[in-house]
């Protein structure tokens, strides 16, 4: 365990140093030899964890599916689907909060390359995917309607989440609440508001 965690955090200095590197010089400026000297390893390591250099720009997203994974387990506690999802996307965005820096520089590298926008959208599959399950098990239980269709209002969850992601890059302190009003309104517009007797919407 001691071990595999040394190995993430090896990883995870690789990704700090190069995406400070593209920031300063510019992505197609930076060769794998000045990360690896940056980080002061051998260049084998680095392939080690990163199959080339542009996979270190979708590093940041796996690591959040990797994190998603495990919130969502621990969110199993929860039992209202809303706060549920207000809950995952608090943790997912509570990286980004004091990195912003990182995210925008990994942000705008991504949108350049037609192969990362690809693999970001993989990336986003696994969001809608998780988010799906919370909205299934809502509707299951009857605290949410299916009148538009499950994908349909997890992409439209996840769509929020990314605009958040973005404001947060961008530094903007108030992501975060407009984030928790815009998921109350999208989930009163899903059909997911209770009554005042405690039940759901018919």
């Amino acid at each position: 365990m001691l071990r595999e965690a040394r190995k993430n955090e090896l990883k995870e200095k690789l990704f700090r140093t190069a995406v400070e590197l593209f920031r300063e010089k510019g992505y197609e400026n930076v060769t794998v030899d000045e990360i690896t000297s940056a980080c002061g390893v051998a260049k084998g390591t680095f392939f080690n964890h990163f199959a080339k250099k542009d996979h270190v720009l979708l590093y940041l997203g796996r690591s959040q599916v990797e994190r998603m994974e495990e919130i969502a387990i621990k969110l199993r506690q929860i039992s209202d689907p809303k706060e549920r999802v207000r809950s995952l996307f608090r943790s997912l965005l509570s990286r980004y909060e004091n990195e912003g820096h990182l995210l925008r520089v990994v942000m705008a590298e991504t949108v350049r390359s037609a192969l990362l926008l690809s693999e970001e959208e993989k990336l986003a599959g696994e969001l809608r995917k998780v988010l799906a399950e919370l909205l299934e098990e809502a509707a299951e239980d009857g605290r949410l309607t299916k009148r538009f269709g499950l994908p349909v209002l997890a992409s439209a969850l996840c769509a929020l989440y990314f605009q958040a992601m973005m404001m947060t890059a961008s530094g903007d302190k108030e992501a975060q609440k407009l984030l928790d009003e815009q998921l109350d309104a999208v989930w009163d517009g899903f059909g997911g508001a209770e009554r005042t007797d405690g039940g759901t919407r018919p």
